[in-house]
Formats: C-alpha cells, structure tokens, sequence
C-alpha cells in the first residue's frame, strides 16, 4: 500500500479559472439543444461525462442538484470542441448496470475513447468507474463525495429492495469486484473527501454519508495519484440527516473541484 495520504485544505485558494462561466454563458448554452439533449458533435476533441448521484424520490428524473454543475461545466467548454454529457441512470439499481449501461451507448454511438474525461457525484463517481473497468479507458477520472469502500457504517441497510442503495454498502459484492478491477487506471484518479465541524466544535471526519478515508480509497492497495481531504465551510450546526453530503454538490461548494477538473485535466488534453 502507498503511504500517501490525502492533501488536506480548509478551501481553495487562487483556483478560479481565468474567465468564469456566466448567466450569459448558461444561456447561451442553450441555443447548444436540440430535442432536450445537448447536440453531438461530429468529432469531438474530448467527452466529458457529468454524473449525478442516487436519488431515493426522483429516480425518474434524479440528479436535479447537480444540474447547475453540469451547466457550469457545458458553459466553461462552450466552444472548445468538447462534448458534455449527462446521462440519467437508474439510482435504484446497482452501479454495475448504470456503469454498463453507460459503456454500450458510448461504444453504440461511436464515441471516441482515447481521450475520455468522467467527473462522478456520490454514486455517480462508481458509475463512472464501471465504466472503466468495463471498457472506456480515462484519460482523468474525478470522484465527489463518492463512497469508492462504502458508505458510513451508521447509514441504515433498512432499505433492501434498493439495489442501488444496497450496492454502495461497504461489503456489497459490486462494490468489492469494482475495487479489485480499475487499479491500472488509478493514477489519472482524483478524488475528494469531506470533513465537518459540527455543532459543539466536534469533529466529523466524514460528510454525513461518506467516511472521507472511504471517499478517498484509504484503504486501497493502489490509491488515487491526487486525493483532496476539504473541510466543509459551516461550522456549529446541528446538521440535519445525509447532510453535509448533499450540500457539497451546490454549486458554492463544488465549483473549485469542476474548475480544477476542467483546468487540469480537460482543458490540456484538447
């Protein structure tokens, strides 16, 4: 096992990108649909896939949260050649299926492989690392509050008849194959782990779901060539439950990640 632990901040520090997408920008990206989807491009210079997380009440229509990080991402790349996508998958079925799932569309539509960029929220960074054990190589892989070794031991398994759910417990077996399959690609991971203070200065090493050693793959042979251990802004607070995990994918809280994804990784690939 590597000894190296995650890089540990309190916030990021002169990391904007030098032109800021803005509501100009979001709008303008709209004139980019057609029929509900963003227009395919012909021959993209890279694809980005944004991926949202589990949903327990709108598994039809999940990933509403995440929606201002997907237009922040498609309005930063506006222009540059780069296709951005946001699939909805099922979040009531295992991580396995939506990340095979994701593999037959991009093979089905003839999408390039080589240069592949996944950002992942929560379930959505094992879905996307589905998709690289399952057949897309990454040119980066970023993971957001991601239970890569499971969620919290406190988070109840009372929910049985969600395989979604029941997928990301820490002894799940797609969870444990998953983890034994993507460790050629490891070094082009970064992944991001939260920590609070709550109410009473105690000190949560955890974001409410999601032990940070597990968001952060501790305890991997292989780890992840950047790990990022954030402290959450607001301190003092009584937090309601699943929080601060849900809160860490506002746009306030997760714009300095998709800045550093899109100025490190995307944007010198193209």
């Amino acid at each position: 096992m590597t000894d190296t632990d995650p890089i540990s901040i309190d916030r990021f520090d002169d990391d904007l990108l030098q032109d800021i997408p803005t509501e100009e920008d979001y709008a303008a990206t709209a004139y980019d649909q057609r029929d509900g989807e963003m227009t395919a491009l012909h021959n993209p210079k890279a694809v980005v896939y944004m991926l949202h997380g589990w949903d327990f009440f709108k598994n039809h229509s999940p990933g509403l949260s995440f929606q201002p990080a997907v237009a922040y991402v498609r309005a930063a790349l506006r222009g540059r050649g780069v296709e951005v996508l946001a699939p909805y998958y099922n979040t009531h079925e295992s991580h396995f299926y939506a990340g095979a799932n994701l593999v037959r569309d991009h093979e089905g539509q003839r999408k390039p492989k080589d240069n592949v960029h996944f950002f992942g929220y929560s379930m959505g960074g094992l879905v996307a690392r589905q998709a690289v054990a399952q057949g897309i190589p990454p040119r980066s892989l970023t993971t957001f509050a991601t239970p890569n070794e499971g969620t919290g031991w406190w988070v109840p398994n009372g929910i049985p008849f969600n395989n979604g759910a029941a997928s990301m417990f820490g002894n799940a077996n797609d969870l444990t194959v998953l983890n034994s399959r993507d460790e050629e690609y490891r070094n082009r991971y970064t992944t991001y782990g939260f920590w609070y203070r709550g109410a009473m200065n105690s000190v949560h090493d955890n974001d409410g779901m999601i032990e940070q050693q597990s968001a952060n793959m501790m305890g991997q042979s292989v780890r992840p060539g950047q790990a990022y251990k954030l402290k959450y802004g607001l301190e003092g607070w009584f937090k309601p439950i699943a929080e601060p995990h849900g809160d860490v994918q506002n746009l306030e809280h997760i714009k300095p990640a998709l800045n550093r994804f899109i100025r490190d990784q995307v944007l010198p690939s193209l």
